[in-house]
């Protein structure tokens, strides 16, 4: 690795990605071939939201090194959405490559997502069952086991629903708990309580359901009930790597996004318990970063475009059908989001009013008014305010995201 190389990281770590971005592209400019740098700004082109330019980086490192595993990973998780049977092929090869080179946490989560976008069923569970064991077999040949694959292992214990392994593994992990990994351990731990609990599966829990749709402040929500304290879970689950799921409601205590959003009739019948908080936001304001958002991520327009031919493949995916459903029949969508808010309004109307809450983020609202309604005193810190636009998220970014849905700009 060379001395520039080296200086580009050591921006990159003081989390000044605009800076970092601009420090590759010129070393770049200047060695067109440099793989360092272009896995660099694969990697930066992730944390900024750029997909065309991930798309870009990735395929330039893959062509110098076809077996670039995260680089791989990436290109297929990126191109999934347009091109579902070719992630489809890719993954039996990034599993080969994975078994020839040996397989680490950062590269594991990128193909358990990828997984759980393509495949579904029996090849789903063999994929990532595969992916488990390529991992413990790492473990098996490391001279001092790397924490961070022992958690992922553990992890994948839920993706496969082995819940007697999760339980195990998670005991063994909170022995062993230490710095940054101790939230993901203590996630498997709540659930691992969850399972084991004598009332499981206990429909009576509280439940707090963010209804809101995509680009409405649901990100921020689901950091405020986190610093309310609720164990949330916002569009992914975030140790299994997929969608939020139904079994997933008994596990978790809150849950936002549109994967959330279609269906909350049904949660309202079957959580007696629950509370519904609808995040609004200006409609024209709505429909300038919505459409900048599907334009940037899936080039589309409108939401009539979301099911056209030449969209399809997307729409064999969870995630697509669930876009379809609540965006896709309409022409435009200034048509989506007014139909959304009367289809809320009109179950909601002479509903108790302890169960719903409509709350204008974007506006303003916060603690203020979603802690009376929870009831849960109001705490000293602001109101978080999260997916800010790429430019200012450039100064504040620090850390990789501990998921990939970040490639899938949920907010």
């Amino acid at each position: 690795m060379s001395d520039q190389v080296a200086i580009g990281h050591e921006i990159l770590a003081r989390g000044d990605l605009a800076a970092a971005e601009k420090h590759f592209r010129d070393l770049v400019s200047i060695e067109p071939q440099n793989v360092f740098a272009l896995s660099a700004l694969v990697r930066i082109s992730r944390r900024l939201r750029k997909r065309s330019e991930v798309l870009k980086f990735s395929s330039r490192v893959l062509e110098l090194e076809p077996e670039a595993l995260f680089e791989g990973a990436v290109l297929a998780l990126v191109t999934s959405f347009g091109n579902l049977a070719g992630t489809r092929a890719r993954i039996p090869q990034l599993l080969t490559i994975a078994a020839r080179q040996g397989l680490k946490a950062q590269e594991a989560d990128l193909l358990i997502r990828v997984i759980q976008i393509a495949y579904a069923g029996r090849q789903r569970i063999e994929a990532l069952t595969q992916v488990q064991k390529l991992l413990l077999r790492s473990l098996d040949g490391a001279g001092e086991p790397s924490l961070n694959e022992q958690v992922t292992a553990a992890e994948l214990s839920l993706a496969l629903e082995d819940h007697d392994d999760l339980v195990k593994r998670t005991k063994e992990l909170q022995a062993l708990a230490k710095g940054h990994l101790t939230a993901r351990i203590d996630a498997l731990a709540i659930v691992a309580a969850k399972l084991t609990a004598a009332d499981y599966p206990n429909y009576k829990a509280a439940k707090v359901f963010g209804i809101g749709l995509s680009r409405t402040g649901t990100s921020s929500l689901d950091a405020a009930l986190k610093t309310l304290g609720y164990h949330t879970m916002h569009w992914l689950n975030p140790i299994t790597r997929d969608l939020i799921q139904q079994r997933d409601f008994l596990l978790f205590d809150a849950f936002s996004d549109i994967c959330v959003s279609y269906q909350f009739e049904w949660l309202y019948h079957t959580y007696p318990n629950s509370k519904f908080i609808l995040t609004t936001r200006h409609l024209n304001s709505w429909v300038r970063s919505v459409e900048n958002h599907y334009h940037l991520q899936h080039d589309t327009a409108l939401p009539s475009g979301l099911t056209t031919p030449s969209a399809r493949g997307r729409f064999r995916t969870q995630a697509g059908q669930i876009e379809a459903n609540i965006y896709g029949n309409h022409d435009t969508w200034h048509g989506a989001y007014t139909a959304f808010s009367e289809r809320v309004e009109g179950f909601f109307q002479g509903k108790p009013c302890d169960r719903f809450l409509k709350l204008a983020i974007t506006e303003g609202q916060g603690y203020e008014t979603l802690c009376p309604f929870l009831d849960r005193p109001i705490p000293q810190e602001d109101f978080p305010t999260k997916n800010q636009s790429p430019a200012q998220s450039a100064q504040v970014a620090h850390n990789e995201p501990k998921t990939v849905s970040q490639l899938e700009g949920r907010s």
